[in-house]
Order: structure tokens, then sequence, then C-alpha cells
């Protein structure tokens, strides 16, 4: 929990630690026998607006707020559709 604090806070300049965080099921995803991933997802409730987040440029090209099935539209890291339609639909 600690890692997911820091790494909102450092990425967005949200501090969530006083909030409650869910970490949600992990997804396991294997594409052939030397691949495997889990993704670990977490879920808050954001405190502000989208016009608070001061984006580090160092580690993103930029942000966008989108609804879930917007997300599924666009153009998404490897099996991060998975993830999305898990935990919102």
């Amino acid at each position: 929990m600690h890692a997911v604090i820091r790494e909102i806070k450092e990425e967005t300049g949200f501090d969530i630690s006083k909030q409650e965080i869910e970490a949600l099921k992990p997804v396991y995803i294997e594409y052939d026998e030397k691949d495997h991933f889990v993704y670990h997802a977490f879920r808050t409730e954001l405190q502000g607006t989208p016009g608070d987040v001061k984006i580090n440029f160092d580690e993103h090209k930029g942000f966008t707020w989108v609804k879930p099935d917007d997300a599924l539209k666009m153009d998404l890291l490897r099996d991060e559709d998975i993830c999305i339609m898990k935990d919102y639909s």
C-alpha cells in the first residue's frame, strides 16, 4: 500500500494516504510458457478534480480522464482491457 500511495503522489501530485484504498483482485496473464504477468490494481475515490493532476512528463506523455467504456476503445497496455472489464463491467 505504501508503494501505491507513493506512486500516485509522484505521478499525479495527489496525496491519497488518508483515503480508503481498495485492493482489487490481481489479474494473472500468461502469454506463453515464459511470459507471465500479474496486474495489481487499486481503487480510491478522487479527492480533487482532473485539473489538479500534476503530471511528471519525464514519466508520462500526458493523461486524460475517461469512463471505463471509453478506455476500452483506446490503445492500451497489453491486456489492460482485461483489467478494466474485470473491475468496472
